[in-house]
């Protein structure tokens, strides 16, 4: 989309290895997102679930503020409060980016080190796994108090992880939840102190990375479409991904290591 430049660059993707990291570098104006963060973020994003040496991608953000709400100043009022054409049409593409992080092959690890508020709450929530510190808070009470529901597949992700009423209550509720809450609530799968969040962010991607692409998309996909199955169909689904993946390169690639005892050596193919 063509979007107005307003920052020098909101959004950095780096690639070491098999992992990427996209940063959220504006804190300046609190990492909100505006139409060029919606541009930068869906443009580094997509990058690097094209790209097949990446397996794995971790999302980072500078200051104290992981990602923010939907930019009223640079956005919303000039853009968004236009006409509903308008408001719809980044809408789109804010959906496109919550598509791509559910239903991407790579698995997305968000090592969240400040407040995630509004749509960038929901967008945060799109993660795969979120490890946060102490320093973390989440907050969808801003759009009760605008008039609006969650966006950014907020309330979407909330009722996954955390239940109707639960999603409810943190929606309509006055305030956020801090780390704490968060994780008690499920919101999170682990809390780290600051000081060692990315260190542990980073072992753990490291870990995904050396498995097998193929057990670990498989696994990313089956667990986010759960809410779209039946017992049934999920049943299918697991028999045809288990026969595929049997008869994978990559399996094959690990029995031979096995019987070698060395380390295998995946592809994803």
């Amino acid at each position: 989309m063509a979007y107005e430049k307003h920052f020098d660059k909101v959004v950095d993707l780096k690639k070491e290895g098999a992992i990427a990291t996209i940063s959220f570098i504006c804190p300046e104006n609190s990492n909100k997102m505006n139409e060029q963060w919606v541009d930068e973020y869906g443009t580094a994003l997509r990058d690097a679930m094209d790209d097949r040496a990446i397996r794995v991608i971790v999302l980072t953000a500078q200051g104290d503020v992981f990602m923010g709400q939907g930019d009223l100043a640079l956005m919303i009022a000039p853009v968004m409060m236009k006409g509903v054409s308008y408001a719809r049409a980044i809408m789109h593409d804010i959906g496109d980016i919550v598509r791509t992080m559910y239903h991407g092959p790579k698995p997305i690890i968000a090592a969240v080190d400040g407040l995630a508020i509004g749509g960038g709450c929901g967008i945060t929530l799109s993660s795969d796994i979120i490890y946060a510190s102490e320093k973390a808070a989440f907050n969808e009470a801003l759009f009760a108090k605008s008039c609006l529901p969650c966006d950014s597949g907020g309330l979407w992700s909330l009722q996954r992880l955390v239940g109707t009423q639960n999603a409810k209550h943190l929606a309509l509720s006055p305030e956020g939840v801090g780390a704490e809450e968060a994780y008690r609530l499920g919101l999170v799968a682990r809390l780290i102190s600051s000081d060692k969040l990315y260190d542990e962010v980073y072992v753990l991607a490291n870990y995904i990375a050396s498995l097998s692409p193929v057990g670990v998309q498989a696994i990313k996909q089956i667990s986010n479409r759960l809410p779209e199955y039946s017992l049934d169909t999920y049943l299918q689904l697991e028999a045809e991904y288990i026969s595929n993946g049997i008869n994978s390169h990559d399996f094959k690639e690990l029995v031979s290591a096995i019987g070698e005892q060395r380390a295998p050596a995946y592809t994803g193919d």
